[in-house]
């Protein structure tokens, strides 16, 4: 059995610029009662209407104008999981996928796929679970595994425990001194939708956890929505460039367990 590296790597990318043999099987789903899923309000009408987190609206979205990196990843930090749930694209140079995601207080839940040159790969992070299917099966992660492929998914579950956290969104981000926003541009989401945004950039290359970030950027909307990450960084000798989008964010998702 053998693992899809190039998901493995997207999974990291995922995480990292934020701040990626049986046949083939699907996930079983569960009873409804036991499904993962997050309820919608009765009435929309009485949703209460988001409001960014104290730090973010330190933030001055005005072009030219400079940004802590400290205050920009914790803006992202809190940002993202005052909305609970939400759906994201990401694209790197070897593939792309879209991922739904729901937090839960600092844990993440993730479900997703990502389509590239080698194949078809989707995996499930639940209650701090990695699963992954990389066309010959779905697989439980497991670094006490004596299988190696086992033992590589955990890992990677280990990698998302470990980055995902948004408190890892601030110290990424904060590893870079400096942030210059930008004029506002219009951001294609993954799901097609157009939003104007305002990228804010960092001034210079930065190193974090020894890991060299080239460049990097955040686009936030009025009212400091985060829109997405752009970021690029040298791993295992190579250089990547990944795009993340976030959308439809605070409207139910459903993560459905793997048997």
């Amino acid at each position: 059995m053998k693992i899809n590296t190039a998901a493995a790597l997207a999974a990291l990318g995922i995480v990292v610029v934020l701040s990626g043999c049986a046949a083939s099987e699907t996930p079983t789903q569960k009873t409804p009662d036991a499904v993962a899923e997050t309820p919608a309000a009765e009435d929309p009408s009485d949703e209460p209407t988001w409001a960014a987190p104290a730090v973010c609206q330190d933030i001055d979205l005005t072009p030219d104008v400079i940004v802590p990196g400290s205050v920009l990843g914790g803006c992202i930090a809190e940002a993202l999981p005052s909305f609970v749930t939400g759906k994201e694209f990401v694209e790197t140079s070897m593939q792309s996928g879209e991922v739904v995601f729901r937090y839960s207080g600092t844990e993440l839940d993730m479900q997703g796929g990502f389509d590239g040159d080698g194949g078809t790969t989707q995996f499930t992070m639940l209650d701090g679970t990695m699963w992954m299917d990389s066309g010959s099966g779905w697989v439980k992660g497991d670094v006490n595994s004596d299988d190696q492929e086992a033992q590589m998914i955990g890992a990677t579950a280990e990698i998302f425990r470990t980055y995902a956290d948004p408190v890892h969104y601030a110290d990424l981000i904060s590893a870079g001194a400096e942030w210059r926003v930008g004029a506002a541009e219009s951001v294609t989401l993954g799901n097609g939708e157009n939003i104007e945004a305002y990228p804010i950039a960092v001034t210079a290359p930065f190193t974090w956890n020894d890991i060299p970030v080239t460049a990097s950027l955040a686009w936030f909307a009025e009212g400091w929505v985060p829109v997405g990450v752009r970021g690029t960084v040298e791993m295992f000798g190579m250089t990547e460039t990944t795009t993340q989008t976030w959308y439809e964010l605070g409207e139910p998702v459903e993560i459905v367990p793997v048997e």
